[in-house]
């Protein structure tokens, strides 16, 4: 043949066989003589029309066969497990607690049923820190009310005491003004007595006595005077010397007790003086004492208002019920009491029983008759106590599993809820008029 059989050359081809591998391929083709190209034209045609025929028939084919595959799929049955149609999750939306759990799995619910109570835990925190707050601000209100009423005290104190030295120096100014008087007293009776001084008229009575005695004695020694007189006149100088002695211990007591009073006046002063530097002193004690009081209740005006200001605990929801918002039956609760769960968090599964689903497997080359909204019959138990419902196809995957089955989901009412999920049924697929 010309594609696998020897090419005869010619003279003229075989003296060019010399260099044929040399030449390009395409310089092959003109080597090739009129009875070669017309072998490969009719080969060319030939293919062709074997490849147009092949696919005319492998066209007509499915229509025959789906018909087929049709009537095939009405006469099968499918097995597969009921399901309710529709199931819902309740989540948490933030982190929370788990206190409370009101209902268990199988447990039919209405709307705003309460199935849990949890606790916040963003909103536990908060009343953490607020019970802090509040605690803090309560400590500082009661150490602030100590301190106005220590400074009260202090206050009421230093006014007693100022009371108490005032009395003091209004007695003190009293004995002042009674001494005063009396000095002058004395003062104006010692200016009355001075013409006749006590003292100079005893020392010249004195002197007179001495010099008389002296002028007798000599009498005497000439024998004018007589003994007796000597006596009598020596009698009259120890009289004088006695009253000279008396008035000059007199004027020397006068001058002890005027300085005596000096004295006693200077202390009196220095007590007056002690006593109002002390009145001075309590008086800024007391000015400071009863600021420290206003400054306390001022402060303590600023710590009610921060307190009153704080949320109240009722304002924070620290606990909080998760309810049904439609009716169904718990079918998974993976929550008990104690679990701490994280926003997004699955809590409880309902699911609604009026409207349940069985998913069958049917095989590649008979799924592609079936289509959505197509009728199919849902048949559950045996013999006479079979029971049997209208169903629809809703669901068709168009992707095999590993067994080159695709799932199809028929769906089907249940209204008195009397079927349980997880029963066995049969399914049979109607053949559309």
């Amino acid at each position: 043949m010309l594609l696998f059989g020897k090419i005869n050359l010619n003279s003229s081809q075989q003296n060019g066989s010399a260099n044929y591998r040399d030449r390009p391929v395409f310089n092959w083709f003109k080597d090739i003589g009129y009875r070669e190209l017309s072998l490969l034209f009719i080969y060319a045609v030939g293919l062709t029309a074997v490849i147009y025929l092949t696919r005319h028939q492998m066209q007509e084919l499915p229509s025959s066969s789906k018909a087929e595959r049709a009537i095939s799929l009405a006469n099968a049955e499918f097995s597969g497990v009921i399901n309710p149609s529709k199931k819902f999750k309740i989540a948490a939306t933030a982190p929370a607690v788990v206190k409370e759990v009101y209902v268990d799995i199988g447990d039919r619910l209405q709307p705003n049923q309460p199935i849990l109570k949890l606790q916040n835990l963003v909103d536990r925190q908060k009343l953490t820190q607020l019970q802090q707050q509040r605690l803090n601000i309560d400590k500082e209100i009661e150490r602030v009310k100590q301190e106005q009423e220590t400074a009260s005290q202090k206050a009421a104190q230093f006014q007693q005491e100022i009371s108490i030295i005032n009395r003091k120096i209004a007695v003190i100014e009293q004995l002042f003004s009674v001494e005063f008087r009396l000095s002058m007293a004395e003062l104006s009776l010692h200016l009355i007595r001075q013409p006749q001084d006590i003292a100079q008229n005893a020392k010249s009575i004195y002197l007179r006595a001495v010099m008389r005695h002296n002028r007798l004695i000599k009498l005497s020694n000439q024998g004018a005077v007589s003994d007796n007189e000597i006596k009598r006149s020596q009698a009259r100088v120890d009289t004088a010397k006695t009253n000279l002695a008396r008035a000059e211990t007199g004027t020397k007591l006068q001058e002890i007790e005027r300085e005596q009073r000096k004295q006693l006046q200077l202390s009196k002063q220095l007590t007056l003086l002690e006593q109002q530097q002390q009145l001075a002193a309590t008086k800024g004690q007391l000015q400071l004492a009863r600021l420290q009081s206003r400054q306390a209740t001022q402060r303590l005006e600023l710590l009610y208002k921060q307190r009153s200001l704080l949320p109240k605990k009722s304002d924070i929801a620290v606990s909080f019920p998760v309810t049904a918002k439609e009716a169904g039956v718990v079918v998974n609760l993976p929550v008990v009491v104690g679990d701490q769960i994280y926003a997004g968090r699955s809590m409880v599964e309902l699911a609604q029983l009026k409207s349940l689903k069985v998913q069958v497997g049917v095989s590649s080359k008979l799924v592609e008759t079936l289509r959505l909204g197509q009728r199919a019959s849902v048949q559950i138990g045996k013999g006479i106590a079979a029971r049997k419902f209208e169903a629809t196809v809703v669901t068709v995957n168009p992707i095999p599993d590993k067994n080159k089955t695709h799932e199809v989901e028929v769906q089907f009412q249940n209204p008195q809820e009397a079927l349980l999920v997880g029963q066995t049924a049969k399914v049979r697929f109607i053949e559309p008029i």
